[in-house]
């Protein structure tokens, strides 16, 4: 087994790349995307080339600014990963596929199925042991002790 070579600092080791094979870069495209072939055709014509966008306007005052929105999707992220795990592997761990979903107005019954809502017997089913519960508690208090604590 070799020993490793040690570099001292600022020392470097040269890496030399092999590019003899035949170019895979187009070059028919060349003289368009030259910038100084572009700055020549203005200069004789006095017309810059076509963009292929004509850029957004519109009224953003609204909108809220980058580290507002930057938050929002912090938040967004940490209540996603709040759900519990099945739920988002559901989603396959992406907040915007959970969004996608939501946005399609799903059902009571979707939603439960997902795990992100519960059905209307689940919670019939839930409420029945607090139901009893509050049956076995003590009874309440008669007129006669309520009577002594006035009196």
């Amino acid at each position: 087994m070799t020993k490793p070579k040690v570099l001292k600092r600022y020392q470097r080791r040269r890496v030399v790349t092999d590019c003899s094979g035949p170019s895979r870069t187009e070059q028919s495209h060349r003289e368009a995307c030259d910038v100084n072939g572009i700055l020549a055709k203005y200069r004789r014509t006095g017309v810059l080339p076509p963009m292929k966008s004509d850029g957004m306007y519109g009224d953003f005052v609204g909108l809220p600014d980058y580290q507002e929105s930057l938050n929002l999707v912090n938040r967004a992220r940490e209540a996603f990963d709040s759900l519990p795990a099945q739920v988002r592997r559901n989603f396959e761990n992406d907040p915007a596929n959970l969004l996608r979903f939501l946005d399609g107005k799903p059902s009571l019954e979707e939603l439960a199925a997902y795990g992100l809502a519960e059905t209307q017997e689940r919670r019939s089913q839930r409420a029945e042991p607090v139901s009893q519960a509050s049956e076995n508690a003590a009874p309440a208090a008669s007129e006669e002790d309520s009577e002594a604590v006035d009196g």
